[in-house]
């Protein structure tokens, strides 16, 4: 790993756990009480968790704030239905994307009657300069399909001050990657499935690695069919942003 890059570490044991009668909730960053040392929000990315749904069971996604949401199903189907009624299916492997703002609501629930739902869901603080359709929900992408990085959504959704970028890759035992980071900017690294040597650092899934101060990330799977997520905030970061 660069010498002068920086990184602190996310460990999946250490998320929150939620449990309510049908519904897991794992919690990447600091929620109500949860407060240990390494669950700092990354910028204006303040939710990142783990849900795992039974079947027929549902959650409602309501912010205090503007925000907008991806969510990429790990495993099962899972049901987004908006204030308006429309309503879309997911499946295993796909990931889409929704921005709530007015104190609207959205139902994302387990449409079928037994197996489990699993889903993670990320959120950004948007604020009120968010450049982003209100409405429209973004045709599903399959990221579960082997060859390297790519970039979801690409310049579709971004935030004037803080425009984040997600790039997800499913990768063969021992294939290896590279991305460039912009100088100043800093990457969440987040393991789906499998695991991975990313700057000389272990990461097993559910794990996540923040990185700042290098201009280059640097990564290995350890296992097949291993699946990483990148969240880039290319723009000049520090631990007190």
């Amino acid at each position: 790993m660069n010498a002068s890059s920086k990184a602190s570490i996310f460990p999946a044991e250490q998320r929150q756990v939620i449990e309510t009668d049908g519904l897991k909730v794992y919690n990447s960053f600091m929620a109500g009480s949860y407060n240990q040392p390494n669950s700092m929000p990354f910028g204006s990315l303040t939710v990142l968790n783990e849900i795992i749904l039974q079947g027929g069971k549902g959650i409602a996604i309501l912010p205090e704030e503007n925000t907008l949401f991806i969510i990429l199903v790990m495993d099962g189907s899972l049901g987004y239905q908006d204030s308006a009624g429309d309503i879309i299916l997911l499946e295993k492997g796909m990931v889409t994307s929704f921005f709530i703002k007015d104190n609207k609501a959205v139902l994302l629930h387990n449409p079928g009657s037994a197996g489990l739902s699993a889903f993670l869901q990320i959120g950004i603080n948007a604020g009120m300069d968010f450049y982003a359709s209100e409405t429209a929900l973004p045709s599903p992408v399959c990221y579960n399909n082997a060859g390297g990085l790519f970039e979801l959504f690409g310049s579709a959704i971004i935030h004037e001050r803080k425009p984040y970028k997600f790039f997800i890759g499913k990768f063969a035992g021992r294939q290896e990657a590279y991305h460039p980071l912009n100088e100043g900017g800093a990457v969440f690294v987040f393991v789906l499935q499998g695991a991975f040597e990313v700057q000389n650092r272990l990461l097993e899934a559910k794990d996540g690695l923040l990185i700042w101060s290098t201009g280059l990330i640097e990564m290995e799977a350890l296992s097949e069919e291993a699946i990483i997520l990148l969240i880039e905030q290319p723009f000049p970061y520090s631990l007190r942003d």
